[in-house]
């Protein structure tokens, strides 16, 4: 699977999952089913994953999970200075992380991340595909952890991972929240995830249920699109899919909460019409094993990285 460069550039897959408390619990024959979902998500293009839910903890527990799953996929995930790219989270005994494909080469002291202040955290990494340089990160955002914590922590990450790099940067994540992407003049690509909410989902999750009592926050979303990021699915025009609503005891519903963004370099256009070039589909990878192993799916971009880019 190492990346070749060509005529028309080479091609790399993008992928973002959250996992669901990978080797939380004692849940084993479910981690094999994940790591199946994510091999088949990766197939046989070169790739760099984004995870969310890797166990916490301890990090020794989180180097484990992630070194576990970096074999069972046939990906990669230690540093140049031997540390796994797995980090825990500041809350809830989760972590998160990054994972690529053999022939890519994350670029030595590239490799940041930050728990406090966020409520999980983000990591964040420089790699070399081709030749050519890209910044990955991977984001757990708030589950329900106050009605400003989402916007302060979309302006915060923005700020961190702006500062690192100024070649293209992509974003994947947990986003527990709807963007604010548009179709031109036609309102939201996401729809109002209050629409969702019945009676029957009322009376049973009472005041857990996050959108009870409150009108939709679409802040996030919106700072991130100030601040440059440019959500992958709506700009494709690519039709509506959820990723989360398939799970027994989800009380998301049917969202997309799973999402990639770009930023594009310093050096590259802002006016649409590259980036667009670069990515050229994407799609949320859902079959019934996937339903069965993470009450998330697995969403993937492919993009093209230019012969002439540096």
């Amino acid at each position: 699977m190492a990346p070749q460069a060509g005529g028309t550039g080479t091609k790399l897959d993008l992928i973002t999952y959250n996992l669901r408390d990978y080797y939380y619990r004692q849940e084993y024959q479910r981690y094999g089913q994940v790591e199946e979902v994510l091999a088949g998500a990766v197939g046989a293009r070169p790739a760099i994953v984004a995870v969310q839910e890797l166990v916490g903890g301890e990090q020794s527990d989180t180097d484990g999970a992630i070194r576990r799953l970096a074999a069972a996929t046939g990906l990669c995930c230690v540093l140049p200075d031997g540390r796994s790219a797995g980090v825990l989270g500041a809350h809830d005994r989760l972590a998160l992380g990054l994972l690529w494909s053999p022939g890519i080469e994350p670029v030595p002291d590239s490799f940041h991340w930050q728990a406090e202040p966020f409520w999980h955290g983000f990591a964040a990494a420089t790699f070399t595909v081709a030749g050519h340089r890209l910044a990955v990160a991977s984001y757990h955002a708030p589950p329900s952890a106050g009605r400003d914590r989402r916007p302060f922590e979309a302006e915060a990450l923005s700020v961190a991972l702006t500062a690192a790099t100024t070649c293209d940067r992509f974003l994947g994540g947990d986003f527990n929240a709807p963007s604010a992407s548009r179709r031109g003049d036609d309102g939201y690509y996401d729809p109002d995830p209050t629409d969702w909410v019945t009676d029957a989902d009322r009376a049973r999750w009472g005041d857990d249920l996050p959108e009870v009592g409150y009108p939709t926050d679409w802040r996030s979303g919106e700072l991130l699109q100030q601040a440059g990021w440019l959500d992958l699915a709506p700009m494709l025009e690519a039709p509506w899919e959820p990723t989360t609503g398939h799970w027994p005891t989800e009380r998301n519903g049917r969202r997309r909460l799973d999402r990639l963004y770009l930023r594009p370099g310093t050096a590259a256009r802002t006016d649409g019409s590259l980036p667009r070039s670069r990515v050229v589909g994407c799609r949320v990878h859902d079959s019934p094993l996937a339903r069965e192993a993470s009450d998330h799916l697995p969403f993937s971009c492919t993009i093209r990285i230019a012969a002439d880019q540096r």
